[in-house]
């Protein structure tokens, strides 16, 4: 496996809010390290659902070019992860993919 294969299906994107919720609570119990921070100083807003004001109505990212280091599968891995490999990285990002799809279909988001 040599790249992300990533759906676009945008459900990644219309968690940000929470994913960033939860990192806020990880480190307001004490946890603290520059990955927490980073996903913490996601720099767009969101609505009160987690949706990311950047998604489009065609689930494409509409800064992707410019997008923060949260949201670049690869480079966050060479940044904060360095040690895991690239296969291993993929495969949990697609397994908490396939999770969030799931998830949608059963409308539990």
């Amino acid at each position: 496996m040599s790249q992300f294969n990533c759906t676009a299906c945008g459900l990644c994107c219309k968690r940000v809010g929470k994913t960033k919720d939860a990192a806020i609570e990880r480190m307001k119990q004490g946890e603290d390290s520059e990955m927490l921070r980073e996903i913490v100083a996601f720099p767009y807003s969101y609505d009160e659902k987690g949706v990311c004001s950047k998604l489009g109505p065609d689930n494409l990212c509409t800064v992707y070019d410019h997008r923060p280091l949260i949201c670049q599968v690869q480079k966050f891995r060479e940044v904060y992860l360095p040690t895991l490999s690239e296969e291993k990285w993929y495969e949990i990002q697609e397994d908490a993919c396939k999770q969030l799809q799931d998830a949608d279909k059963r409308n539990t988001l």
